[in-house]
């Protein structure tokens, strides 16, 4: 063993044994000396572990990055082994966290320095000027912007995905997937004289919705409407969740691969129940935190099948493009899909 590593792990082993005691103090040495074994046994034994590019091989780059091997093999094959590494780079980064000014309620000025009298650190947006990034939350939890409405916890790709909507003063809207009400806050806050429904299946989630809309508990893969009643429909679906691993770094872990084609299914049968409810001419925007194709591109694909419809450009003030794909090493921000839909 490297002088550097036991020094890392006697560090690591007293830092576990003065926080949470001898016992995990022990576990923490076993894990990493187990772990520095099994690397230079790897390196001994194993003359391919590095290629001849040298790059690394696929069980090394699992280790290195901690992910797990179908993952590593899915993103190399995808990626390549350079745009590989830097995603797993940029998801092992510690999280930024984005906020919505509302900016009806507070000047863009007048947050960042309040966010900063908290000791926050405070960045601009990548793409909206309503957006900004913090380095930590906590000290918002109590504070007066969340409390008094002049921010909102909202990330920058789910605040796209709501400008994405494009709407019109007397709209009727339905957020079908509408969870704690991020996204239909939103919408009131960005458009006058709309008329929206939030539908979700969860009472706790609903709980906490904003009142200006009309809340509904129900299924969105059974949704409760008559249809071709909505001009717009915003579905925020279940998925993979595989673009915000970097904010929640235990999903890497609790997925498995088939988890992909399992909500790929599920994303599949709501589109085409929401479907049926949006008039002709209205626009659906169809949205997941994950960049996975089976989740984006290959549903709509599916989904063209079986219904007439225009893609269109969800973001024409940012963008040339038919969907909006945020890869986390390009954009900076959660891995995300977003595509409008426009019914004919």
């Amino acid at each position: 063993m490297k002088k550097s590593s036991h020094h890392v792990v006697k560090e690591s082993v007293e830092y576990a044994k003065a926080e949470h005691g001898i016992n995990t103090a022990g576990f923490v040495n076993a894990v990493l000396r187990k772990y520095l074994r099994e690397i230079e046994t790897r390196r001994i034994s194993k003359p391919g572990v590095i290629s001849q590019t040298g790059s690394l091989s696929p069980d090394i780059m699992a280790v290195v990055y901690s992910f797990p091997q179908w993952l590593v093999q899915r993103w190399r094959k995808r990626f390549g082994h350079s745009k590989a590494e830097l995603l797993f780079s940029h998801l092992n980064k510690p999280p930024e966290f984005a906020l919505r000014v509302i900016e009806h309620n507070i000047t863009k000025c007048e947050a960042i320095t309040k966010l900063e009298n908290l000791g926050l650190m405070v960045k601009p947006g990548k793409f909206l000027e309503s957006a900004l990034y913090v380095n930590r939350l906590a000290p918002l939890i109590q504070d007066e912007l969340l409390r008094n409405k002049l921010i909102s916890i909202q990330d920058e790709t789910s605040q796209l995905a709501v400008h994405s909507l494009q709407l019109k003063p007397g709209s009727l809207v339905l957020d079908a997937c509408s969870g704690l009400g991020t996204k239909a806050s939103h919408i009131m806050d960005l458009a006058t004289g709309i008329r929206l429904v939030a539908l979700d299946n969860s009472l706790s989630r609903l709980s906490f919705a904003d009142r200006r809309s009309s809340l509904i508990l129900g299924d969105a893969n059974f949704a409760p409407f008559k249809d071709e009643v909505f001009d717009a429909i915003i579905l925020d679906a279940p998925c993979s969740s595989l673009g915000i691993i970097r904010k929640h770094p235990e999903i890497k872990w609790r997925r498995r691969e088939n988890d992909i084609n399992h909500f790929s299914h599920k994303q599949y049968a709501m589109l085409k129940s929401v479907w049926d409810k949006l008039k002709v001419g209205g626009h659906l925007v169809y949205s997941v935190c994950s960049f996975e194709p089976e989740e984006t591109i290959d549903v709509i694909n599916k989904f063209k099948n079986i219904r007439k419809f225009a893609l269109e450009n969800p973001l024409p003030f940012l963008f040339n493009k038919e969907y909006f794909v945020s890869l986390p090493f390009e954009t900076g921000m959660d891995g995300f899909f977003i595509a409008r839909l426009k019914k004919l």
